[in-house]
C-alpha cells in the first residue's frame, strides 16, 4: 500500500487474515496487528473511514496481549486521526497525545517525527488548519534533511489534509527548532482541542 495499490494491499491482506485468523502463534499474533493496522491505514487513505476504524480497532485489541512496544505510537496516532474523522473528536486527541507521549523521550526518532504528521490531522478535522501546517512544514524540513521521503499514501494522506491554502505562509516553527518543543506543542494544540470539544 506504500506503493499507491490499495487493491492488491487488501487481496495480500485479506487473504493473510482469512488463513492466520484464529491462529495463536506469538509471531502470528503479532502480525496479526500490524496487518490490521497497515489496512486500517488503506481505509483511511484509499477507502470507507468506518472500515479503518472497525480495522484499527482490532489492530489495538491485539496489543494488549502483545508487547509491542515500537508500534504503540504510529498506531496510536494513526487511531487518532481515524476517530477524529469518525466524529469522536475528543477520542481522536486523546489517542493522538498518547500516541506521542512514548516518543516524547527519544530524542529525534523516526517514529516520533511521522506521529507528527499523522497526530496534525486531528488538528485539521478539529478546525485548527493553521497549527496543523506549521506542524507538517516542521516535518518536511525533518523529511528532507534526513532523507525520509514519503509514500504514494503518505503523500496522499498529506493531501488530505488539504492545506496549500497556506502555501508560501511564514512558517512558525523553523528547521532547526528542538524535536520535543516541537512536539510538546503539538500535544498541547490536541489538549485545546479536547477543552473545545467538551464545552
Amino acid at each position: 500500500w506504500h506503493l499507491g495499490e490499495p487493491d492488491q494491499a487488501r487481496t495480500i491482506y485479506d487473504s493473510f487474515l482469512e488463513r492466520f485468523a484464529d491462529s495463536d502463534h506469538p509471531t502470528l499474533a503479532q502480525n496479526m496487528v500490524i496487518t490490521y493496522s497497515n489496512y486500517a491505514l488503506i481505509e483511511l487513505i484509499f477507502g470507507d473511514i468506518h472500515k479503518a476504524k472497525e480495522l484499527i480497532d482490532q489492530s489495538f485489541v491485539g496489543t494488549k496481549a502483545l508487547n509491542i512496544e515500537r508500534q504503540i505510537p504510529f498506531l496510536m496516532t494513526t487511531m487518532g486521526v481515524i476517530y477524529a474523522r469518525c466524529g469522536m473528536i475528543h477520542r481522536g486527541a486523546e489517542f493522538a497525545i498518547e500516541g506521542l507521549k512514548p516518543t516524547y523521550w527519544r530524542g529525534s526518532s523516526r517514529e516520533g517525527q511521522i506521529s507528527i504528521e499523522w497526530a496534525s490531522g486531528v488538528l485539521t478535522t478539529a478546525g485548527l488548519r493553521r497549527e496543523a501546517w506549521n506542524f507538517m512544514n516542521w516535518v518536511k524540513f525533518w523529511r528532507k534533511r534526513t532523507s525520509h521521503p514519503r509514500s504514494v499514501a503518505e503523500e496522499r494522506y498529506a493531501q488530505s489534509l488539504d492545506l496549500d491554502e497556506f502555501r508560501g505562509s511564514v512558517p512558525l516553527f523553523n528547521e532547526t527548532e528542538e524535536y520535543r518543543t516541537i512536539m510538546g506543542l503539538l500535544i498541547k494544540a490536541l489538549r485545546r482541542v479536547q477543552s473545545d470539544t467538551l464545552s
